[in-house]
């Protein structure tokens, strides 16, 4: 008898004894069995759902674990049978895909993804189709003399020696980097994330982050050199974010425990701690990277989430809420922005601006990316965002850890 995956061999022996000659027939079973064949199923497909629209003109593409893949397939395509790929990316490990480059604004686009292993590939699903957000209308006229003046840590991703720079613009998006650097110091090159404010008398103060420490620098004018503070002291969080609340200026930083609040002394230098803001999420990951702004006596605190064991691909961006901006809602309760890290925001001409890094922007110096930094667009102040892709004329190199303010023409 054969069974299935085995074959049998049949030996016969003879024993010889007194009485005479007994035969044996023994029947061993073999196995010849290989590793079963097993074809994954085709993933169930995720985000954006089938027929979305006003979907960000760079997206990320998410779908449901195949059982038996270990790895995945993903197109994307402006026609249903996929004659012309824009994207044809194989071997990915996790279950989404950020697209790389903007998508034109109003167009449809098709995708799907397929889920593979050592032995075979399953077959594509059904595609779905997406559309994406109409062309924004131009913005509005910038205020006479004012303009947005971003700040931003460079030579980070070619291992430094790190510097902030900063560049303007008057419309949020399109920028020039401004002559020189407004941050170089021998001692601190590792400074990153900085954090800029202007204080009662005019002058702007910087903080930069150097781990869980701060550096403190000030200027009289925004878009000069800062001079480093060498007496300052500060180790209880680093990326700052201050915002100056009716005169007194107020910095969060991350903390072990969640988002940390605390004042700044205008008169002697000093930071002091106040407590925490939010709290660190009962379900596990990380809240980092605050950033204040006041909309119509509303508090608005932009910060980034990683999700447990989490990468850089996977931060996201919430927003917190504030009638006093002392006491905030906590994470269970706030809002999913996009995806993203070290949010930056400013209130100018009408409009909320979210400057940030995410994994083509800010991941690697090798990795093409559709500009400079990411930027969260509200024209409503707050109740909805679009992206944008920014770009810096002239830009010393690839920017991270943007900070952005409003600059009324100075002197």
């Amino acid at each position: 008898m054969e069974l299935p995956g085995r074959k049998t061999k049949v030996s016969t022996a003879g024993i010889t004894s007194s009485i005479g000659i007994l035969l044996l027939t023994m029947v061993f079973l073999v196995s010849t069995c290989t590793p079963a064949t097993t074809l994954p199923l085709p993933p169930v497909l995720d985000a954006p759902f089938n027929g979305a629209t006003d979907v960000h003109i760079i997206h990320r593409l998410e779908w449901h674990e195949s059982s038996g893949a270990t790895s995945y397939g993903v197109q994307v395509s402006t026609t249903p049978d996929f004659a012309t790929l824009l994207v044809n990316e194989t071997d990915i490990t996790c279950l989404y895909y950020d697209v790389p480059y903007e998508l034109s604004c109003a167009g449809v686009y098709y995708w799907r993804a397929n889920a593979r292993n050592a032995n075979s590939t399953s077959a594509w699903p059904s595609p779905w189709s997406f559309t994406t957000e109409a062309v924004p209308p131009p913005f509005p006229p910038p205020p006479p003399g004012e303009v947005i003046r971003l700040y931003y840590a460079v030579n980070v991703l070619a291992g430094g020696p790190n510097a902030i720079c900063s560049a303007t613009s008057t419309d949020g998006v399109n920028f020039t980097e401004d002559p020189g650097v407004r941050f170089a110091h021998p001692g601190y090159s590792s400074v990153t994330d900085p954090d800029v404010v202007r204080l009662n008398n005019g002058s702007w103060l910087m903080f930069g982050s150097l781990g869980t420490s701060l550096l403190k620098a000030t200027s009289p004018v925004s878009d000069n050199n800062f001079t480093i503070d060498e007496s300052f002291s500060w180790d209880q969080g680093g990326v700052p974010g201050s915002y100056n609340f009716n005169g007194t200026v107020k910095t969060c930083v991350c903390h072990q425990s969640g988002i940390a609040a605390a004042t700044y002394d205008q008169e002697t230098g000093n930071l002091s701690y106040s407590g925490l803001a939010l709290n660190a999420p009962p379900g596990g990951g990380m809240i980092c990277d605050p950033s204040v702004i006041e909309v119509d006596g509303q508090y608005l605190m932009f910060y980034k989430y990683e999700p447990p064991n989490g990468t850089f691909a996977e931060h996201r961006i919430y927003l917190a809420t504030s009638s006093d901006g002392i006491a905030w809602t906590q994470h269970s309760q706030n809002r999913f922005i996009g995806m993203g890290s070290v949010p930056a925001a400013v209130y100018y001409n009408g409009l909320i601006y979210v400057y940030f890094c995410d994994f083509y922007f800010c991941g690697s110096a090798s990795i093409p990316a559709p500009g400079d930094l990411g930027v969260f667009i509200s024209r409503d102040k707050g109740a909805t965002f679009t992206f944008s892709a920014i770009r810096i004329q002239g830009k010393t190199d690839r920017p991270v850890d943007p900070a952005p303010v409003v600059v009324v023409q100075e002197e």
